[in-house]
């Protein structure tokens, strides 16, 4: 309208005193450019002046000749002005235009933002909210807009409070800062605010924009996570969170306690590894896999603390994901056991000496055992020796007596070199009645005179699957205790076999308190009216080593179990303090037509057999020497003597075409027979060679192929066994050299 108004007054104007205006043509055309340069700027106002002075041009100097009268003057000036005045209003419009759809898209985004927006005037008047603002506050905009802001006080802030929120305002400056508002429904909430100023063109203060956000759920986290690191503050444990790339983030008092370090001084500063120096028990690249796959790892690390004393401490590492599963941190809960170590270290210590103490004590009460069996059996020896030369005319009954106590001393050997892990048990079919029945007959000529052993043994049981000396080493150990716990005062020891049948539905229970299979078993039975056990002694009687003796018998009663355990086999204890003692023992039958025969090694008469040839025989002991080469002679052998292993391999290339079979013992000076074998085998990869040795045959063969031994002879041996060695092992000899 104003620029309608100017366009039509200069309109009069230049019509009425056109007088005035003749001199100077070109003023005719200053209100459009003043019009066209205040509404349209500069660029509209040079374009209205070059069009003033084309105008101009034109007037002074028609074209198609004459002068213009007023009236054409008139003309020309007022199509000047309607044409620069429609310029105007059309840029006026477009650039009126433009700024409403600026405005619009302004109002827009404010509106669709997730913060709450609200301008405000001076006096703090709300004028327009968001949206959010609403959502946040449960006011719709009409219920708000014109209402002042303090309509939201939660009374949580006092008057102090805002007057410093405008007097920052007032200065031009943003306040910013957190405060408790109150909804329409009269709930709460924590929200972050901002508070802007806005100002015109003079400076002057005429409206105020409010920002704001709700942050209740992150000061409530807040509040949870400082309640968390409290109590992680209270534990002794050290807990910190390290990023992956190990910068530590949190690091709690544990942590100070147990490092030295504060944690100011390592809080996002520096790596754990770096800091700690900790040695991993593994490659860390493999931890830290482990760490992805399970999201867990524990183990032992040692670590270095600010004083630079080592410390080892039990890890437990957590990991930590975000939403979207990605690693972000890792949690370490490290307990220092640095003093567990040391005491479990020390423990170990102790009890190591304390076994080595045992295994000495054990050892001794072991040997006293083994020299009371050897007695008995050397005091069966010495006695039929001396009655003998007493009257030789009944060697023939007492040699096979002195024999039969000798093998017993063998298999003693033999047994006790099982245990050492020298040899292995033999199961054969056993013939338990004779057996038991020798062992008491030995046995009663050893005893005190004052202790009569009774006996009942049935021979027609049926054989059953052992080892003849372990059933012998139960036998002689039970009626020896039995013995033993009568003492000094006159006592009888009873001693039974008999088949024994435990029916089904009716089994009975053992020492170790397992139900006995139902079946056939050949039941022993060793009874004595000692002194009986005590509860202690009933408890512990098969403990390894325990005694009521001063030295101990033999393995002890623990051997005893195991034996009759390992012979598939059970037992059964029954005592009374005064009234003596019983042990039952069961061990299975096979079926009633088994026969009967010994393990290897007991005596058996074997057939006459002889051979011929020359062997060579290698032994360092001169009185095994003597004896082992007068039964070779015996068997129709000529011998060569060697007293080591080198001796003997100098003799044999010598004599190569001669000899066919060699008979060496193992521990020997100079040579052993280990490395004899080797040396001949490779001289004469088929030579005969039998091995003698009294370690036992589980030795040899763990060092020597069972199958590249002609022969294996455990000292002592008897005429007849060496006989049937040499038999079967010249049954391998091979034509001589040619």
């Amino acid at each position: 309208m104003v620029a309608l108004g100017l366009v039509g007054a200069c309109v009069l104007l230049c019509m009425g005193i056109p007088q005035l205006l003749a001199p100077r043509p070109y003023l005719a055309f200053w209100p459009m450019v003043v019009v066209a340069a205040e509404f349209g700027g500069i660029g509209p106002g040079l374009l209205a002046a070059v069009a003033s002075i084309l105008c101009v041009h034109f007037i002074l100097n028609p074209v198609l000749g004459g002068a213009l009268n007023l009236f054409d003057w008139v003309g020309i000036t007022s199509a000047g002005i309607f044409f620069a005045g429609t310029s105007v209003v059309i840029i006026f419009i477009g650039r009126k235009w433009n700024l409403q759809s600026l405005q619009r898209l302004q109002v827009a985004a404010m509106e669709s933002a997730t913060n709450g927006i609200a301008l405000t005037d001076v006096q703090g008047v709300l004028l327009w909210v968001n949206p959010a603002f609403c959502t946040m506050t449960g006011y719709t905009s009409m219920e708000i807009v014109g209402k002042n802001y303090r309509l939201l006080d939660s009374e949580k802030q006092n008057e102090a409070f805002y007057n410093n929120i405008w007097s920052t305002v007032l200065k031009r400056e943003v306040w910013h800062g957190d405060l408790v508002v109150r909804r329409k429904n009269g709930t709460t909430y924590m929200e972050e605010r901002s508070v802007a100023p806005v100002t015109n063109a003079d400076g002057r203060l005429i409206n105020c924009v409010i920002i704001m956000q709700d942050i209740t759920e992150r000061k409530r986290t807040e509040v949870v996570l400082r309640e968390q690191a409290d109590l992680l503050n209270l534990t002794h444990e050290s807990i910190l969170v390290r990023t992956m790339d190990n910068i530590i983030t949190f690091w709690n008092k544990g942590a100070v306690i147990q490092y030295g370090w504060e944690a100011e001084e390592v809080v996002g500063k520096i790596t754990t590894h770096d800091l700690l120096q900790t040695q991993f028990p593994l490659p860390i690249d493999e931890i830290n896999n482990f760490l992805l796959i399970n999201n867990f790892w524990e183990g032992e690390l040692t670590q270095t603390k600010r004083d630079g004393s080592l410390i080892t401490v039990l890890s437990r590492w957590a990991l930590q994901r975000d939403k979207s599963n990605v690693p972000v941190a890792i949690m370490e809960i490290n307990s220092d056991i640095t003093d567990r170590k040391r005491a479990e270290e020390e423990k170990l210590i102790l009890e190591q000496q304390f076994q080595q103490a045992q295994k000495l004590e054990s050892l001794g009460v072991l040997s006293g055992g083994i020299a009371h069996d050897f007695n008995n059996i050397l005091a069966i020896i010495m006695g039929h020796c001396s009655l003998i030369e007493m009257d030789y005319e009944k060697a023939r009954d007492h040699v096979p007596e002195i024999e039969k106590a000798a093998t017993r001393a063998a298999e003693l050997c033999r047994q006790m070199l099982a245990y050492a892990g020298k040899a292995q048990f033999v199961q054969a079919q056993v013939n338990i009645g004779e057996l038991v029945n020798e062992m008491v007959n030995m046995l009663r000529s050893t005893i005190k005179q004052n202790i009569e052993i009774q006996s009942t043994i049935d021979t027609d049981i049926p054989a059953i699957q052992a080892d003849a000396s372990q059933i012998r080493q139960v036998a002689m150990n039970l009626i020896i205790n039995a013995a033993e716990a009568i003492g000094d005062a006159q006592g009888v020891v009873q001693v039974s076999l008999a088949k024994t049948k435990i029916k089904t539905g009716h089994s009975i229970k053992d020492y170790l308190g397992k139900l006995i299979p139902p079946g056939w078993y050949a039941c022993l039975e060793v009874t004595d009216n000692g002194s009986g056990m005590s509860d202690e002694t009933y408890n512990r009687i098969f403990e390894p080593f325990y005694t009521t003796k001063f030295t101990g018998r033999g393995l002890g009663m623990s051997a005893i179990l195991g034996i009759v355990t390992t012979q598939g086999g059970n037992l059964q204890l029954f005592s009374q303090v005064g009234k003596g003692t019983t042990f039952k023992v069961y061990l299975p039958l096979l079926n009633s037509d088994s026969a009967f025969h010994e393990a290897p090694s007991l005596i058996k008469q074997a057939e006459q057999w002889r051979g011929s040839g020359t062997i060579l025989l290698v032994e360092d002991e001169e009185p095994i020497m003597q004896v082992a080469k007068a039964m070779l002679m015996e068997l129709g052998f000529e011998v060569i003597e060697a007293r080591n292993g080198k001796e003997a391999l100098h003799i044999y290339q010598q004599n190569a075409y001669d000899i066919i079979l060699v008979m060496t013992d193992m521990g020997m000076p100079v040579m052993d027979g280990y490395n004899l074998f080797l040396e001949l085998k490779r001289l004469n990869a088929v030579l005969p060679i039998v091995i003698s040795s009294g370690f036992g045959d589980a030795d040899i063969t763990s060092r020597i192929s069972r199958d590249d031994i002609a022969g294996l002879i455990s000292k002592p041996y008897n005429f007849n066994l060496l006989q049937n060695v040499i038999r079967d092992a010249v049954g391998h000899a091979v034509p001589k050299h040619t």
